[in-house]
């Protein structure tokens, strides 16, 4: 996946996480919302399927919470 052809997909995944926590601060997101967020941002062709692991590992070390919505 590389969002910006400009930008190789190791620094996409480097700075992705650092992204999504600055477009979910101080609020709460739905996935949806955060890609469109990043897109606004140049992260144009980011998917759920890189998004969600990002988010599960951010969940995982702690940085933010997540609970699932009907």
């Amino acid at each position: 996946m590389t969002p910006d052809k400009r930008w190789p997909s190791d620094w996409v995944r480097a700075v992705l996480p650092t992204c999504i926590l600055q477009a979910v601060a101080g609020s709460e997101a739905y996935g949806y919302q955060i890609i469109q967020a990043l897109k606004a941002a140049g992260f144009d062709g980011l998917s759920g399927g890189t998004l969600y692991p990002a988010l599960n590992r951010l969940d995982t070390d702690g940085f933010v919470s997540s609970v699932w919505r009907e």
